[in-house]
């Protein structure tokens, strides 16, 4: 039952259209989810450098999972887990089988958003946004077999399955606090 709870809050996170009225800088998108229905809450803007941001997200990622990805098929949205993400080259990566139909889409419309609850007693959530750029090769490949070796048993010759990567462009990052603050930055 909790991870029905924690999969509702995500994809209500991720195709969430309020706005808040609290926002100080016009953003390219509205923040839509200071605290949830109620709307009250507070949020705060940060200006980090690039690896600092990287490595906030980063941080927060390595303590949640699964993401939850999505993107746009034709006018229809597709949200859908995937497990592992990795920082490469001071950029955040995600993977997906190339045989599947999300890393067509990605192909086609490259806006895609993740969201993650974290696995700490906080309960607080990571959003992200941007444009998914693919960024494949064998340096790549190795990168995330080594840290995922169970992927070797399913993206390899044998099965013909390829693992393709995109790491986030343009990326904007919302994270909630334990105290109902969201926190956005860009990376």
């Amino acid at each position: 039952m909790k991870n029905l709870s924690f999969i509702a809050l995500a994809i209500a996170i991720v195709i969430s259209t309020a706005s808040c009225k609290h926002v100080s800088k016009p953003w390219p998108r509205s923040l839509d989810a200071v605290s949830g229905a109620t709307r009250f809450g507070n949020f705060k803007v940060q200006h980090l450098k690039k690896v600092d941001a990287v490595n906030k997200v980063a941080d927060f990622l390595e303590k949640s999972g699964p993401y939850f990805f999505a993107s746009a098929d034709k006018d229809q949205p597709r949200v859908r887990p995937i497990g592992i993400f990795l920082k490469y080259n001071n950029r955040i990566y995600f993977h997906i089988g190339k045989q599947k139909d999300s890393y067509r889409q990605i192909l086609v419309n490259p806006n895609v958003e993740l969201v993650s609850i974290s696995k700490e007693k906080d309960g607080g959530w990571i959003r992200i946004t941007g444009r998914a750029v693919p960024d494949n090769g064998e340096e790549l490949d190795k990168a995330v077999f080594e840290k995922a070796p169970g992927l070797k048993n399913m993206y390899n010759e044998e099965t013909g399955f390829s693992l393709g990567h995109f790491y986030i462009m343009n990326g904007t990052a919302e994270i909630s606090g334990a105290d109902g603050t969201v926190t956005r930055f860009e990376f």
